[in-house]
């Protein structure tokens, strides 16, 4: 009798490739195709399905009928990802990051992924959701996925709040790569408690969003802690909704956690399981920072624009006024690319000596920055 000797087979996984992210604001805009029309899509938790901006839909069909919304074949980083349907929609929020959007990736092409996110090396690759396997190092926690009218889902986990004074309070909130700061409650959640330090300052800025989701003015403070699984954030600073209507006035969700905590991780949305992978970058006990300056800053294709300015602020005192335009800033032109360094440079305690045009007026002006929060 012959007895056969069985070698083990090893099976290599070969993991998909990195690809390229321009990072602006904590959003994630990768550089791709429609139909072989140049596109920049906006990498978006937050959205139940994908849309491409009508601009970029009339690109996109050159001959055909975009309402019709045949699948578009998508290229990203020049990788070829099929054929994918988009929805036409205005998409009308490039201002506030400075960045050109074309269009957004939802759940509807997400779901088919474990996303990886390295934020640090503004780099992400789309794993295949059946054989993926999360890395040692990574922290899992479960996701619910939250399906609207249309079919669409959300990612929602669990987030433990602490107020400045030490009273604590959990909800689901939405994971959402595609909001800006760090967390906005919802309204019904954020009447609960009294969140701030009622002897800080109250400061009530405009928050930039886009055709999605309406701008917001909320107020912001800093609470006393925000825990996500295992991990703990110290006083990040945080919006309270205000809305009687729309999205923030929903009860299905406490919440949203955004791109500014998000950028503080590697981070895996695994919709195949339906957990989050958290692993901490060098970021994650970095102090909050927020706006020193007091001025909300967008973007045109001409320039870098004051479009808010909060009363009493540094903003104020200098005598900026919505409508200036920034040309320098401590003897260097600013040009609309630069929005995203022009907002951290207004994020320390420090005098910026600018120049603005005001009308056929150029004006200069010292700002003093302080914190403001």
């Amino acid at each position: 009798m012959t007895l056969a000797i069985l070698t083990p087979i090893t099976i290599v996984v070969t993991p998909p490739p990195w690809l390229p992210f321009r990072s602006v604001g904590q959003h994630i805009y990768l550089e791709a195709t429609a139909n072989d029309a140049p596109v920049w899509l906006l990498l978006d938790t937050g959205a139940t399905a994908s849309f491409l901006d009508t601009a970029a839909t009339r690109r996109a069909h050159p001959s055909g009928d975009p309402s019709k919304l045949e699948p578009i074949r998508l290229r990203i980083a020049g990788r070829p990802y099929g054929r994918h349907r988009f929805a036409p929609f205005p998409l009308g929020f490039s201002e506030f990051d400075g960045q050109t959007v074309d269009g957004l990736l939802g759940y509807d092409f997400l779901q088919n992924f474990a996303v990886e996110i390295d934020y640090l090396g503004r780099r992400l690759r789309f794993h295949p959701k059946a054989t993926y396997t999360m890395p040692a190092g990574f922290v899992s926690i479960p996701l619910h996925l939250l399906e609207d009218d249309s079919g669409g889902k959300l990612p929602l986990a669990t987030i433990r709040v602490t107020t400045a004074d030490g009273d604590t309070a959990s909800g689901d909130f939405i994971i959402d790569t595609g909001a800006r700061g760090v967390a906005v409650l919802a309204t019904p959640f954020g009447k609960t408690k009294a969140w701030f330090d009622p002897a800080a300052p109250r400061w009530t800025p405009l928050v930039g969003s886009g055709s999605l989701v309406k701008n917001l003015r909320l107020p912001v403070g800093r609470v006393r802690d925000l825990q996500i699984g295992p991990f703990i954030l110290i006083a990040p600073v945080i919006g309270v909704a205000q809305d009687t209507t729309g999205i923030l006035s929903a009860t299905e969700f406490s919440g949203i956690v955004a791109g500014e905590l998000l950028s503080r991780f590697r981070v895996v949305f695994d919709y195949g399981q339906s957990r989050l992978g958290l692993a901490p970058n060098r970021t994650y006990g970095l102090r909050f920072d927020f706006d020193h300056c007091g001025c909300t800053l967008v973007a045109d294709h001409q320039s870098v624009r004051v479009a808010d300015v909060l009363p009493a602020s540094p903003a104020a005192e200098a005598g900026l006024a919505v409508g200036d335009r920034l040309a320098r800033a401590d003897g260097a032109v600013v040009r609309p690319s630069q929005l995203d360094a022009v907002r951290a440079t207004f994020r320390t305690k420090t005098t910026r000596r600018l120049t603005i045009r005001r009308g056929a007026q150029l004006l200069a002006i010292t700002l003093r920055l302080r914190p403001l929060i």
